[in-house]
């Protein structure tokens, strides 16, 4: 499995769980996150040992407050140009 900055990814069993680590940031998605979430869900999604995937946000007791805001030009650009982001067009 690879490693991750922004986010920290275990697999249970058959169970694949995604936690949002930016305790700083209130855990808001970033660029980076949104790249790294991307990516996690795609090993999940390519994965056919694993069953159910759960994100959590259990980094400092918040689940996500959203976009980040001081990122959000950036995550629009960024996210827009990856592959697999047909929702924003």
């Amino acid at each position: 499995m690879m490693s991750y900055r922004n986010i920290v990814v275990e697999e249970r069993g058959r169970i694949f769980i995604v936690t949002i680590n930016r305790p700083e940031r209130r855990n808001a998605i970033d660029a980076n996150t949104a790249e790294e979430l991307y990516r996690a869900w795609t090993y999940f999604d390519s994965n056919p040992s694993l069953y159910v995937g759960v994100i959590t946000g259990g980094a400092g007791g918040n689940f996500s407050s959203g976009a980040d805001l001081y990122d959000i030009d950036r995550l629009i650009n960024r996210v827009s140009n990856s592959e697999g982001a047909s929702w924003l067009h």
